[in-house]
Parts: structure tokens; C-alpha cells; sequence
């Protein structure tokens, strides 16, 4: 049965529980986007451009249901909304209303320009009109407007950490998950060489609209290969203490990125920690070492791991800390379909209740790990990543 919404954006249909693609904005290629006007939209149909997807329990104004808006990883280069690991029918059988939101990736959304607003990606301004036209609409979809939980993994993790600054937070949502974040160690300005290189084009908006899909994707290609062990492309640097004072938990994987291709090839071979510690900015490399191999022999896996994601949860110090068990990417069906302790504690928070262990904070270093059958409050579960990546990133490879 489809059911049709009217709202500020227009005449929406679609439903009645799940809206699959509603145009948000819309953009030419590396320009700022644009809200669209009011419009007819059949949201059955995936069109392209920045679209998302809203799954409510009733498209009813009014219900003032709880919010929970999503961000997708995928390396600021890859990944989409449409993943099964995140499906939101658990959520929204709970009565949740939840808007899974799309961005543009890779050059497009993560090459700065010197006439951009410093501090601002074109990815990462996507999702603010994408949480601005929830604040404007999502009221008729049966959501609360001054209820919004902004979640995100991995790369949607950094993104939310980044859009949690006091320079982009305008007080669209309340609270803020992020799973597993990441960001590329180093800036793009130390990488624009590279990226002119591999497009054989200057690094320039004009320079880069003018070549087709094709060109730019090999040109792309090219360029990422040589961070091989890195991110990119990426909001960066990465600082805490930018972050505004709302309720935040973050999250990272025991064992994050363990079969990383590069990681599993130099681990199997009981070779490279040395120079995966000096690649990678770890600082005290032997006491890195030693620690990584009371736990077991995939040293440069977990290395890399913990250079790329879990150096950002240990460099934050506040909110409250959550370890998963698993891998990269295990927490997302743990979270969206499976309803036990993981989800339960999203779908708390998002209903606006305090976590009941203890926040995490430089004087009392508590997390709740969830390694074992039943929760358990631990402290400095990140001592390891904590005292190893203090100080310089580590040089970016040559290739």
C-alpha cells in the first residue's frame, strides 16, 4: 500500500514504511549543493544524486517518534545506504523513524579546493542539508525533529565526529554514536602532488569537472594505491577537543582491520612490524610490539587497525566507550539486527537515556566491553594504542 506525504520538501509517496530514495539536494560535479524546491517525488524510484531513505513505524505528524539518522563508511571513497547490515526494520518495529542518507565520495567529495571554506568537504556539507531537511520534514514522517541521534561507522564515523565540531554543529541533532571512526593520517595538502600526478591535470575545480567518469576514477585509482595503508581522502586533522559538549559514544573493534591484505601478507611471513611501526607513527614500536604479541602473532594487521581507526577513539577522551568483539564492520548487525545488548544500548541512548557505566575520562579510563557472554566495565582497554601513537602520523609511503 503506498501512502503519500506532503511536507515542506513536497508530495512524497512512497511507503507506507519505507520511503527507499527522497532527493535531499542537488549538486553540479565539485560545486557546493543546493536544497531543491518542493517537488513531486515517487520515492519507490532510486534517481541519482543525493538522495536518502526514511523508515518510520507511521508516517503520521505528530507521533514525535525518536530519530536515529545514519551515515555509511566505506573509506570516503566507497559504500552506500543500501547496506543489509544496516537494515532499520529492527529499529523502526521499535518505533524509531530512521534516515539512512547518502554523500558524495572520493574526489568529488574530499579534494578541497583553495577557494573552499577551510575545515569543510563537499561530502561532509552534503550530510548537514541532508540533517537539515530532516529537521525541516521529518516531523511528517512521524519523527521528532528535537530528538535526532546522528550515528556513523568508520568513515560515516568520522564524518559524524567531524560534524560534531564547534565549526559545523548547529544543533540538528542531540546525540552522536560513532562507530569505529577514522581519518587519514595526514592532510591533503601534503597529498596534492601525489593526486596531480596520478591525473596528470592540475588539482583544480575547473580542471577536475572537465574530465569524464572514467579518467577520473583511473586517476583516483592511481593516487589511493599509493596510500595503501592509510585513507586517501578524509576530513583531517582530527581534533577532540574541537568537539562541541553533547552526549557522545564511541566505539571501535577489538581487532579492527586483523586481515587487512597488506597486514595478513607481512603477518604471515612474521616480517615488516618494524617498518609497519615507523610507516604507521608509532612511537615506542617495541613496547607496540611486545603488547601486540601477548595477544597474538598478527602484529602488522593489528597494527595497521590501530593506526587508521582506534588511535581516534583513544585520542577521545569523553563520552561514554564501548569495545566490540570482532572486526571491522562486526558491530553493525550486532547494532541494527540483532536485538541484544549492543542494540539495546543504541536504542536506549537514542530514546535519550544516560548509558549506565561509567563516561570515559583521562582521570578514570572506564569503557563497557563487550568481548565477553555478559558486559563488564573495563578500564584503559586502549593503554596499548594510547601511549604507542603519540606524536607524528608516520611518513606517507613512496610508490
Amino acid at each position: 500500500m503506498s501512502v503519500s506525504v506532503t511536507c515542506p520538501a513536497g508530495e512524497i509517496s512512497g511507503g507506507p514504511h519505507l520511503f527507499r530514495s527522497i532527493p535531499y539536494a542537488r549538486a553540479e560535479a565539485f560545486g557546493n549543493a543546493e536544497k531543491l524546491p518542493p517537488q513531486r517525488i515517487d520515492a519507490t524510484t532510486t534517481p541519482p544524486g543525493l538522495t536518502l531513505t526514511v523508515a518510520t513505524p507511521k508516517a503520521s505528524f505528530g507521533a514525535d517518534l525518536p530519530v536515529i539518522v545514519f551515515i555509511h563508511g566505506g573509506g570516503y571513497d566507497s559504500g552506500t545506504r543500501f547496506d543489509e547490515r544496516t537494515d532499520p526494520t529492527l529499529f523502526m518495529e521499535q518505533g524509531f523513524v530512521v534516515v539512512l542518507i547518502d554523500y558524495r565520495l572520493g574526489l568529488e567529495g574530499f579534494v578541497p579546493f583553495h577557494d573552499d571554506e577551510p575545515n569543510h568537504y563537499r561530502g561532509t556539507d552534503d550530510c548537514v542539508l541532508a540533517l537539515e531537511w530532516v529537521q525541516r520534514n521529518i516531523e511528517y514522517f512521524g519523527g521528532d525533529p528535537t530528538n535526532v541521534t546522528l550515528i556513523g561507522q568508520s568513515a560515516g564515523g568520522g564524518i559524524v565526529l567531524w560534524l560534531t565540531r564547534r565549526d559545523h554543529y548547529r544543533g540538528a541533532f542531540r546525540r552522536v554514536i560513532a562507530l569505529s571512526p577514522s581519518f587519514p593520517r595526514r592532510g591533503f595538502p601534503e597529498r596534492r602532488s601525489a593526486l596531480r600526478l596520478a591525473l596528470r591535470k592540475p588539482v583544480t575545480r575547473a580542471s577536475l569537472s572537465a574530465l569524464d567518469a572514467s579518467a577520473l576514477e583511473r586517476g583516483y585509482r592511481r593516487f589511493a594505491r599509493r596510500f595503501f595503508s592509510d585513507l586517501a581522502l578524509g576530513p583531517s586533522p582530527y581534533d577532540p577537543s574541537e568537539l562541541v559538549d553533547i552526549p557522545l559514544i564511541i566505539t571501535s573493534t577489538r581487532d579492527e582491520l586483523y586481515n587487512h591484505g597488506i597486514g595478513r601478507w607481512f603477518d604471515e611471513r612474521h616480517r615488516g612490524r618494524k617498518l609497519a611501526a615507523r610507516l604507521l607513527g608509532v612511537t615506542v614500536p617495541e613496547s607496540y610490539i611486545r603488547s601486540a604479541l601477548d595477544i597474538d602473532d598478527r602484529v602488522v594487521g593489528r597494527m595497521i587497525g590501530d593506526s587508521m581507526i582506534r588511535r581516534y577513539v583513544a585520542m577521545t577522551e569523553k563520552g561514554w566507550w564501548i569495545e566490540f568483539p570482532g572486526r571491522h564492520c562486526d558491530d553493525l548487525p550486532a547494532i541494527f539486527r540483532s536485538n541484544g545488548t549492543a542494540h539495546r544500548i543504541v536504542a536506549d541512548f537514542a530514546r535519550g537515556e544516560t548509558p549506565r557505566w561509567p563516561q570515559y575520562s583521562a582521570e578514570d579510563r572506564a569503557a563497557l566491553s563487550l568481548l565477553g557472554d555478559t558486559p563488564e566495565v573495563v578500564r584503559d582497554p586502549l593503554r596499548m594504542v594510547r601511549i604507542s601513537f603519540q606524536g607524528t602520523p608516520g611518513p606517507d609511503p613512496v610508490g
